[in-house]
Parts: structure tokens; sequence; C-alpha cells
């Protein structure tokens, strides 16, 4: 296990740095002309491609003997992935964008058999079901939480370091489930894109991008562990209100956001500076740095919070539901608050 950790990771490294170089030939570079960017310099946007890559490699040579069953989360993730190269180069509309993300998320659904099809004790009654509506729910859901990860994606380490976050709390609450190898595979990638897309104290910008290749892959596959370990796995299976706590600071931006555009009378997709990282950086005059730090830590919190209400305090789903709703509310209040501000 060390060494498919080890060799994963050198792969990794190897596969994002030769990716830096060669993305210029290919035209996946963001250049810094809107005025929502906070880079300076053009700058790769190959991240993505190359943390999926890394991620097919060694589960290929490591775990030979899940690629059949999971084929069409492989075969749909690089569609996500080849969707989000397209718009990294020629940059297509939001719209059109949104509409492939939907055919890709329905079309694996259909075929996969993955739904949503129990939600919990939402509300003290007894297990909820989707029944007759799983099916677009679960496609709603999914397109969703790509979303929110790519919404998040707007400072150096703050996408990457809060997915690293939550497929942790993911694997930790997963234990020996079968698909915990995969969980880990992608944290072992997500770390190494970290070193060279994360500010640190020997890197003052980030060297590479995982753009909305990276963004909407590792979203959908986000969507499908989410929904794996809560709905199909027979080991160790999660209450839906538990991964949703897990998952709540992308949940949070993205309500957040929605609703700040509503009451300003803006767009629902329209691209704007109302996100948390762009708010609490410009109200507190941070670095990029101290605020992906700050809100990677907020997302920990927020997950952490919801683990240790259900598998400490014992908390029962319909409660896990009401203060899930509170704290998303607060979040909402306090960042409308500072965006007023100023």
């Amino acid at each position: 296990m060390l060494f498919e950790i080890f060799f994963t990771f050198i792969t990794a490294c190897a596969v994002i740095a030769l990716s830096i170089l060669l993305a210029p030939k290919f035209g996946l570079i963001d250049h810094p002309h809107e005025a929502r960017k906070k880079h300076i310099t053009p700058t790769p946007t190959s991240g993505g491609l190359a943390i999926f890559l890394t991620i097919i490699f060694s589960l290929t040579y490591y775990h030979f003997d899940l690629l059949d069953s999971y084929f069409y989360l492989l075969l749909a993730t690089g569609a996500c992935v080849v969707i989000g190269v397209i718009d990294d180069i020629f940059h297509i509309r939001a719209l059109v964008k949104m509409l492939l993300q939907i055919l890709i998320v329905s079309i694996f659904v259909i075929l996969s058999g993955l739904k949503i099809h129990y939600l919990g004790d939402l509300f003290g009654f007894g297990a909820v079901g989707t029944r007759w509506v799983a099916i677009p729910f679960t496609i709603f859901c999914m397109v969703v939480l790509m979303n929110a990860i790519n919404w998040i994606d707007g400072m150096d380490g703050l996408s990457g370091g809060i997915l690293f976050i939550i497929f942790a709390m993911l694997l930790l609450v997963a234990g020996n489930s079968i698909i915990a190898p995969i969980i880990l595979t992608v944290m072992v990638v997500i770390f190494a894109f970290l070193l060279f897309n994360m500010r640190w104290p020997w890197l003052k910008k980030a060297k590479i991008f995982m753009g909305d290749a990276g963004s909407l892959g590792l979203g959908f596959v986000l969507a499908w562990v989410v929904i794996y370990l809560t709905q199909i796995d027979a080991v160790k299976e999660i209450p839906p209100m538990v991964a949703v706590w897990i998952i709540s600071y992308p949940c949070f931006d993205m309500i957040s956001s929605v609703l700040n555009r509503i009451v300003d009378k803006k767009p629902i997709y329209s691209a704007d500076n109302l996100h948390a990282h762009f708010i609490i950086k410009q109200k507190f005059n941070l670095s990029v740095a101290m605020t992906s730090y700050l809100l990677i830590l907020l997302a920990t919190i927020y997950g952490g919070l919801g683990l240790i209400l259900y598998y400490i305090l014992k908390m029962p789903e319909f409660m896990l539901l009401i203060n899930w709703l509170l704290v998303a509310m607060l979040h909402f209040l306090v960042i409308r608050k500072f965006a007023k501000s100023f």
C-alpha cells in the first residue's frame, strides 16, 4: 500500500510537471485578462487533464480488477474532462457547457443504474425515498455538485485543498469500502497537484491550474463517491445527511452566491465576485494564500462538525438537516454582510 501511494505520487508529480511544459503547445493557458483573475502571469490550465491521466494510470496498474466494474464512471469522467479541456481552450458558452454536462450525467445515470433512491430519515417519521423522481433528482444533484466545485475554483490551492479534505473525510467514513482505493488514489493525485498549485513558502504563485477539466472531472467523481457510499455500498452505508455535511462548503458557497445574485437581481449563472473567497479576501485584505488556508480550514470545520454531530453526539438525521440549514443560512448572512461592507 505504501509503495502504491509513493509510486502514484511520483507519477502524478511527473505528469503534472510534463503537462506544464506541454500546455502552451495546446493552448491550455489562462491569461489574466479579467478583473476576477487573481494571477498576473499566463498560467497553464492542464492540471485537470494531468490529474485524470494519472488516476487512470494508477488504477489500471494497481487495481485493474476495478476497471470493469467502474467502466462507465471512468468513461463519463473522461467526457467531463474533455468538455473542460475544450472550454479551457475555446471558452464555450456557459449554457452549452451546462447542457453537455446534463447530457453526460444523464447517459451515465441511465447506463450505470446509479441513482439516489434514499434520502434518510429527514423528518423524523421514517426513511424518505425519491421513487419516480430518482433519476432526474440524481442528475440534478450531480450537475449541481460539479458546478459547485467549479465555482470555488477561483484562487490558488482553494478547490484542490477543499477537495482533498472532502475526499479524506469520505475515506475516513468509508472504512473498508470497495471504493476506498479509488478515493485514496484521487487524494494522492490531488496532493501532488497542490504542490504545484497552492501557494507555499517556496512557491509564491501557482505553477498550474486544474482548469474546468479538473473541477468538472473531480466534481463528477466526488458526486459519484457520495452517491455510492450513501446509496449502494453494502459494507459501510453512510447516512446521506452525513455526506451532505462533508460537502458543505461548496454547497454553502453556491447557495450564498445564488441568493446574493437573486437579491441583487443578477442572472444566477453570471460570473461575479460574490463568492466567499473573493469577499473574504477583500473584506480583510488577506493574501491569496491566507484566504485559501482560511477557507480550507472552514471546509474542514463544516465537515468535521457533521461527523461529530452524528458519530459522537448521535444526533438523528432530521436534526442534522435542521442544523445544516441553520449553518447554511448563517454562512449566507455573514457573506452577505461582508459583501455589503465595501
